[in-house]
Parts: C-alpha cells; sequence; structure tokens
C-alpha cells in the first residue's frame, strides 16, 4: 500500500528492537531518542529490557502498518498471524494464539470475540497507533493468565497524559493499493483547551474490493469434482462458466475478500504536574467477507447467478444490496462502542505512582450466510479494571503492586450457535520486584488469579484458583553487553470456548466441539 502522512509534531523514535532471552546490547542514543517499555508496571527504556519485548513505532511502524493488527505485526521475530481473508488476522507468537495471546489497547483487552475463532477480527484500529509492544516474559504477569503466550499492546494516545507541543498536535495518513483498489484515510489531533484540558480526536476510513488474483481461485481438478459430486443439476452452470482448463482467464478476484472498517473516538484530559486523569469514547464498525466459502462465480459481475438462484432462494441477499458481491461466502458485520478511563497520580512518599486503568465495551458481530440470512450473532460486553501502585526505588530496590478484575458476558445465538451464553470473571493481584547493585540487576513477579465460569444453559459451572511465577537476573559484562536470563512459570483457565462448544461454525467450516472437563494448564 502507498502511503502518504504529514505530522505536524517531530516525528517519532525510529525503532527495530529484537530482545534476546539471554543477552542484550547497549546502545548509546539520544535521551529524547530512548523508547519506554510500559509493557511492565515498572516502566524502563528498551535497552533496560533484557526479556522478550519488541516494540514498533515511528517510520518502522509506518512501514509495516496494514489494514489488521496481525498483518502489521507477522513480520516480527516470533510473531505470525491467522489469516482468514482482509478483514480479520489476528497474532500469533512463538506458536501460541487464540485465547493464548492477549491484544489489548492502552493496557486494556481489546473485549471482542477475536479469541473465540481466526474468522473475528480484532475491534482495534492499527492505522491510529502511535507504538506496538509485543511482550513476553514475566511481564505477562500484569495483565492476566490468558496472555501466557504473549501481550500486544497498542498504544493510541486515544486518553492523553502530556500537553501538545505548541497547543496542537496532529496527523494525516492516506493510503491506496492497487491489487484491491484499497483506499484508507486516518487522522487525529491533540487540541489544548486552556493550561490544563487536552481534547483528542481521531477517525479511520478503510475500504478494499476483492483481490486481484492470477486465474481462478478454484483449480480445474476442484470443478472437476464439483461437476462428479452434484451431477446433472449442475450442468448448465457448469458448460457456461467452465470450459475447461483451457478456458480459464489469465486473471480474476478472490471471491470475497472485500473488506470496508470505519473508526471514530474522542478522548478528553486533565494534565496536571502531579499526574492526569482522562476519558475515552471509541466506536469502531467492520464489514468483510471470508473466502472459500461455497462461490462459484468470476466476479463483481454474478456470473454464477443461475446456479445461486437454484440453491439459494432469497438470493438478494446481504451481500449483493451492501457490497455488491454475489452469493457464495459468510460476510461479517461487526461493531463494537466502547468506554475507557485513565489516570495516574505521582505522589512523594513510599510510593512514587498509583495509576488507574479501565474499560467497558459493548461488541456484537452478525455472521450472514450465503443467501444474506443472519446466521449467528455473537455479543460479548465486558469491562476490565487494573489498579497498581509503584513502590520509590530505594537502596536500588523498587516494585509495584496490583489488582485487576475482568468480566465478560458472551453469547452466539442463532441456529448454528455453537457457544451457550457464559459469563466469565477473574480477579487477581500481583506484584513486580527488582533489586539492583553494582553490575547486577534481579527481578521476580507473582500472580494469584481466581477464575469463574457461569454456563447458563449447561449449569456445567468452573472455577479455577491460577498461580504463576517468574524470576531473572543479569549482569553488566561490559558497558555495551550484559547477559541474563529469565525463568517463568503460568497456569491458564481454558476459555468458554474451549469447555462448552458443541455445534457447527458455518464460517470456518468446522463443527466445534469443548471439553466441560478440561483442567487448567
Amino acid at each position: 500500500m502507498s502511503t502518504i502522512s504529514f505530522r505536524r509534531s517531530s516525528a517519532a523514535a525510529i525503532l527495530l528492537s529484537v530482545s534476546l532471552p539471554c543477552m542484550a546490547y547497549a546502545q548509546s542514543v539520544d535521551p529524547e531518542d530512548e523508547i519506554i517499555v510500559t509493557g511492565s508496571p515498572l516502566i524502563r527504556t528498551i535497552d533496560e529490557t533484557f526479556t522478550g519485548v519488541s516494540v514498533l513505532s515511528g517510520d518502522e511502524l509506518e512501514d509495516r502498518l496494514a489494514a489488521t493488527i496481525g498483518e502489521t505485526l507477522k513480520t516480527e521475530p516470533g510473531v505470525s498471524s491467522t489469516q482468514f481473508g482482509a478483514g480479520a488476522s489476528r497474532p500469533i507468537i512463538r506458536g501460541l494464539g487464540g485465547d493464548r495471546v492477549r491484544v489489548l489497547t492502552n493496557g486494556i483487552g481489546s473485549i471482542d470475540a477475536s479469541s473465540a475463532s481466526p474468522d473475528h477480527a480484532v475491534a482495534i484500529e492499527p492505522a491510529q497507533a502511535e507504538r506496538i509492544e509485543v511482550v513476553r516474559g514475566a511481564s505477562l504477569l500484569r495483565y492476566g493468565s490468558s496472555g501466557s503466550g504473549g501481550i500486544v499492546n497498542v498504544i493510541d494516545g486515544r486518553i492523553p497524559q502530556n500537553m501538545p507541543g505548541g497547543g496542537v498536535d496532529g496527523a494525516v495518513r492516506i493510503g491506496a493499493s492497487s491489487v484491491d483498489l484499497g483506499r484508507e484515510t486516518a487522522g487525529s489531533i491533540d487540541y489544548a483547551i486552556g493550561s490544563n484540558l487536552v481534547l483528542h480526536l481521531d477517525g479511520t476510513w478503510r475500504q478494499s474490493d476483492n483481490y486481484q488474483i492470477p486465474g481462478e481461485a478454484e483449480s480445474g481438478i476442484f470443478h472437476m469434482a464439483e461437476e462428479a459430486e452434484h451431477g446433472e443439476e449442475e450442468e448448465e452452470h457448469d458448460e457456461h462458466e467452465h470450459e475447461g482448463e483451457e478456458g480459464m482467464p489469465d486473471t480474476g478476484d478472490l471471491e470475497n475478500s472485500f473488506a470496508e472498517q470505519q473508526s471514530v473516538s474522542g478522548g478528553l484530559s486533565h494534565v496536571g504536574h502531579k499526574g492526569f486523569l482522562g476519558f475515552s469514547v471509541h466506536r469502531f464498525e467492520s464489514s468483510y467477507g471470508l473466502p472459500g466459502g461455497h462461490s462459484h462465480g468470476e466476479g463483481h459481475e454474478h456470473g454464477g447467478e443461475d446456479h445461486d438462484e437454484d440453491e439459494h432462494e432469497d438470493g438478494e441477499g446481504h451481500d449483493e444490496e451492501e457490497h455488491g458481491e454475489e452469493e457464495g461466502g459468510v460476510t461479517i458485520d461487526l461493531e463494537q462502542t466502547r468506554l475507557d478511563v485513565n489516570g495516574a497520580v505521582n505522589l512523594d512518599g513510599f510510593f512514587e505512582r498509583v495509576q488507574f486503568f479501565g474499560g467497558y465495551a459493548d461488541y456484537e458481530h452478525t455472521e450472514f450466510e450465503p443467501s444474506g440470512e443472519a446466521g449467528t450473532v455473537f455479543a460479548n460486553e465486558g469491562y476490565e479494571v487494573r489498579l497498581e501502585a509503584v513502590q520509590r526505588k530505594k537502596s536500588g530496590w523498587r516494585a509495584a503492586y496490583g489488582a485487576q478484575y475482568r468480566e465478560r458476558d458472551f453469547s452466539a445465538i442463532g441456529a448454528e450457535a455453537f457457544v451457550p451464553p457464559t459469563t466469565t470473571g477473574q480477579i487477581g493481584v500481583y506484584t513486580f520486584q527488582e533489586l539492583e547493585f553494582n553490575d547486577f540487576h534481579l527481578e521476580a513477579a507473582a500472580r494469584f488469579e481466581k477464575t469463574d465460569l457461569e454456563n447458563s444453559t449447561t449449569e456445567a459451572d468452573r472455577s479455577f484458583d491460577l498461580f504463576s511465577i517468574s524470576g531473572g537476573g543479569d549482569v553488566h559484562m561490559t558497558e555495551a553487553v550484559r547477559v541474563g536470563g529469565t525463568v517463568f512459570r503460568t497456569e491458564r483457565a481454558p476459555a468458554a470456548e474451549e469447555l462448552f462448544s458443541n455445534g457447527p461454525h458455518l464460517a470456518t467450516q468446522q463443527f466445534e466441539v469443548g471439553d466441560p472437563t478440561l483442567e487448567k494448564e
């Protein structure tokens, strides 16, 4: 995608950081260009972090920016992504995905349905990110047991923590791509109101058509198998559309690979010399197709109209009306309304800082069948709060203590709903400890969490007590080299989908079966 970006303020620092678990190399950098890692409550620079942390920001982030968070991060070391069309892609960290990887926005979970299935999009807009942190190791204990594989934290500045330089700060991004006729516009602005208030506004619009591909998405062998399966019923359709391998076009479209996405946010903060307090409201909407369904057409021209009318009497469904697409694949319409609160107070006593994070979201998406009828509606209403106190450093020792609570009401409604309505509650307490003396640095962390799952359909309620711990250290061998290591053990409770699923999932063409007797892992 070609992009043009404009930014009023000075450019952000450029970073491509690969953190090795056993060795890190210190570099001489300008203090203004130091990259701050916020994954741990004991905030450090990237050079002070020896566990697995990667940070994308500035021009590096701009170069890798894609329509989804998974596509944006897929070239990071140890990171790949799921791929279920142009609208749904979620990170996989060291081979772990789904509920084992948490995706956050400003330290609070995305509160969507993306961990339940790879065809569900992450309700986060990458174009508004100021930086993205990929966190592994001990810092995972800050965010809960469900992030045992890793954490992706998208920091977008929706709640300003500082006054903008010169009273105003903004950015505009314009992009286009040829393979799918994609077009994108994004913008944000921070505006100072008086000496202490900051108003933030941002918005993004993105749209792309079906991907252009060489030849047809379905092979000649596949068409021959279809002929044998459908027999004479398919004869007229197949003769019209497939006259043999030699008649196939050199170029075509990947059916149902379109995507459209828009978001808008507003935030307001009070910023003072002792800290800040702010809130934001965010609206996210997305509509996208899932390739690989029951498509038999050649593109937007509805070449498979005769067959589709035989197979689906209601052929003028959702796809044709809203996307101009031919029947033949599942489409998803997604929406989320979100409210966030964030604040921090700097203190003078034993604790140097107390900080609070909170988020609430009402999420829903509908999976439309090839006929255009609504098949399954997934809903997730949830909230998350976290309170932390950071101890002032004394004699090389500093620490942080925190408490967190999460709750979500997740349900799937419809003829093919495979997950019964389930309420999940998680409460946890944790601590991070750090000690420095001479050239040595030691750290340890521990977390206790209780997870309860209440299933209103089967009444097969489950409860789990989880304990996680980590420890590590490093030593400066020279001014430029330090060597260290870390070890940690985590426990994770199974998600509602892993316990209670039982039914077909049309979008992924799978029959989901859970195991209500699963124990913690």
